[in-house]
C-alpha cells in the first residue's frame, strides 16, 4: 500500500485541493490518452441511438416521442463503470484515504460532476434543438430539468459498488489468460445497466407521487421533474454516506484487494 501511495503524483497537494480545484483536475485528466471515459460515452451513446431508429422505427414512432431521447441518451451514458469502479480504476488515489469519509466524498463528487458535465450539458443543448420541432415547450422543458439534475440520483446508488465490487484495470489479453477474474468482471460491467432501473425508480419517486394525487398532464411532467431535482441531489449525498459506511465495513478487504492489481 505504501507503495502505491508514494507512486501517486502530487498526491498531498491533490488533497489539499478544493472540490471544485479537484473538478478542474479530474476534467484535464479525462482529456489525456487513452481518453477512456469519452470512449464510453461514445459506445453507450451509439448503442441508444441503433436501438432507437434501428430496432422497429414505427414501434418507437407511435409509443415514444422523439422529444424523449435525449433523457434516453443521458440515462444511458452514465451507466458504465465510471459511475461505479471508483475504487478500483484509480487505487493509488484512494488507498491512502479509505479511512478519510471526507476526502473519499470529495473525490467521489468531483467524479461525478466531471462526469455531469461530460454529458448532461450536451443533453440539455440536443433538447434544446429538438424543441421546436416537437410543438411541447413544456415537456421539453420538463426533459431539459430531468437531464440537468435526475442523474445524480443514479450516481448516488451507483457509487455503493465501489466498496462491494471493485476490480483493477487489466490489458484485454491479460484479463483473457486470467479466466480467474472473469465471472466478478463481468458482474462489475454489468451492474451500472442493472442499478440503471432501481435507481430510475427511487429517483421518480417524488413525481410518482404527484402524478398519483394530480393526475398525468404535460404540466404535471414539469411540476414532477422539479420536484425530483431536490430528491435526486439529497438521495446522491445520502447513498454517498452509506458508501462510505461500506467502505469502513470492508476496509481491510479493500485495503488488501487494491493493494494487489494481480487480484484483476
Amino acid at each position: 500500500m505504501a507503495a502505491l501511495a508514494a507512486d501517486s503524483p502530487n498526491h498531498e497537494a491533490a488533497l489539499e485541493e478544493s472540490l471544485w480545484q479537484q473538478v478542474r483536475t479530474e476534467l484535464r485528466e479525462t482529456m489525456r490518452p487513452p481518453f477512456e471515459i469519452y470512449s464510453i460515452i461514445a459506445i453507450n451513446v451509439t448503442l441508444v441511438l441503433i436501438c432507437w431508429f434501428l430496432i422497429n422505427p414505427a414501434l418507437i414512432a407511435r409509443h415514444t416521442g422523439l422529444i424523449f431521447l435525449p433523457a434516453v441518451l443521458a440515462s444511458w451514458a452514465f451507466c458504465d463503470v465510471p459511475a461505479t469502479n471508483l475504487y478500483g480504476a484509480d487505487p493509488k488515489r484512494f488507498l491512502p484515504i479509505l479511512d478519510k469519509p471526507k476526502d473519499i466524498r470529495r473525490e467521489f463528487m468531483a467524479k461525478n460532476i466531471v462526469l455531469w458535465i461530460l454529458i448532461s450539458p450536451a443533453c440539455v443543448l440536443f433538447s434544446i434543438i429538438l424543441a421546436p420541432s416537437q410543438n411541447d415547450a413544456i415537456v421539453s422543458l420538463a426533459i431539459i430539468v430531468a437531464v440537468s439534475f435526475l442523474p445524480f440520483g443514479y450516481l448516488g446508488v451507483s457509487s455503493l459498488m465501489a466498496p462491494l465490487l471493485p476490480f483493477h484495470k487489466m490489458p484485454w489479453r491479460q484479463r483473457l489468460k486470467r479466466r480467474d477474474t472473469w465471472w466478478r468482471w463481468i458482474i462489475a460491467c454489468l451492474s451500472p445497466y442493472v442499478l440503471a432501473t432501481p435507481a430510475a425508480i427511487i429517483t421518480v419517486i417524488p413525481a410518482a407521487i404527484f402524478f398519483a394525487i394530480f393526475g398525468d398532464s404535460q404540466t404535471s411532467y414539469l411540476i414532477g421533474a422539479i420536484l425530483m431535482t431536490p430528491w435526486a441531489l439529497l438521495l446522491w449525498q445520502i447513498m454517498l454516506r452509506i458508501t462510505f459506511k461500506v467502505t469502513k465495513r470492508r476496509h481491510q478487504f479493500l485495503v488488501e484487494f487494491l493493494s494487489d492489481p494481480s487480484r484483476g
